[in-house]
């Protein structure tokens, strides 16, 4: 029986089915079982997180061939791969290429709370190839479902809906956008780690009518930034990250394509304002 670089079982389609990225209107042809969720996991926080999947149809799975330049069976091959935004990514090409340092250091967050089940091909030592997801060298179905609850558990707000209590507050941030498009509001927040108050928090984001582009910061009580997402939305798009513990405060900042309502000859309106709502929410301490 073949097996892939990792070790797993090859070129069988009785092992693999077409299943859909959480999130996302995106089917990928993955591994039955958890080592097939896990990747799907993975995608689904790139898609939220990272990068959008669903613009183009070039996000692929199962496929019986050998790694590029090499006789060794490709990890595709028994399904335990996954390449996301593959036409955008020339052979060998560097994870900056297409991702700021941001998004990068989100990929590396997702990829690391799985504790190296999964490998990212943009940390390749050799030839990058920053579209690439895979199982690693040597790990099992138990590895890969321990990994996929360690995955949920870490990015809780974005994957697992969880039941809203009394006592759980929802802040709305107001959002005012200036004449030319641009917006920069901040807000205060009790995301876990030494508040008395908040044991996690999470903010949203959504928008109607045109493009939005935004960055949206998370700093500690001295104004230190811990982390920034970079995001783009698109017509009632919407967005959510969680907070990492310790934030203080939070800034969004950034424009949107139709600042104000434009009006036909007649009067009524041709083209709406893009609409922008914010929220915090956090889950307060027992």
């Amino acid at each position: 029986m073949a097996n892939s670089q990792n070790g797993w079982p090859a070129n069988r389609r009785d092992l693999v089915s077409s299943r859909v990225v959480p999130g996302s209107g995106v089917r990928l042809t993955v591994r039955n079982g958890s080592a097939g969720d896990l990747l799907l996991e993975v995608a689904s926080l790139f898609d939220r997180l990272v990068q959008d999947i669903d613009a183009v149809a070039d996000d692929w799975g199962y496929a019986e061939r050998p790694i590029r330049g090499s006789a060794t069976i490709s990890n595709h091959a028994s399904g335990t791969a996954i390449d996301l935004n593959a036409t955008r990514w020339a052979l060998g090409s560097d994870p900056s290429v297409n991702l700021n340092e941001a998004q990068i250091d989100t990929v590396h967050r997702i990829v690391g709370a799985t504790g190296g089940v999964v490998r990212w091909g943009g940390d390749y030592t050799g030839r990058k190839d920053p579209m690439h997801f895979e199982i690693n060298d040597n790990r099992t179905e138990a590895d890969c479902a321990a990994a996929l609850d360690q995955l949920r558990a870490t990015f809780a707000f974005k994957t697992t809906a969880s039941q809203s209590r009394e006592e759980d507050p929802m802040a709305i941030i107001p959002i005012r956008v200036d004449a030319a498009g641009r917006f920069h509001e901040t807000a205060m927040v009790e995301a876990g780690g030494s508040s008395a108050y908040g044991e996690r928090a999470a903010i949203t984001v959504g928008s109607t009518w045109g493009s939005t582009t935004f960055a949206v910061t998370a700093l500690n009580h001295l104004a230190t930034p811990l982390f920034q997402w970079p995001v783009q939305l698109g017509d009632n798009g919407f967005w959510a990250a969680e907070l990492p513990s310790d934030a203080r405060i939070v800034t969004i900042e950034g424009t949107v394509q139709f600042p104000v309502d434009v009006a036909g000859t007649d009067g009524t309106i041709r083209q709406p304002a893009t609409r922008l709502a914010a929220a915090i929410h956090t889950r307060a301490r027992p």
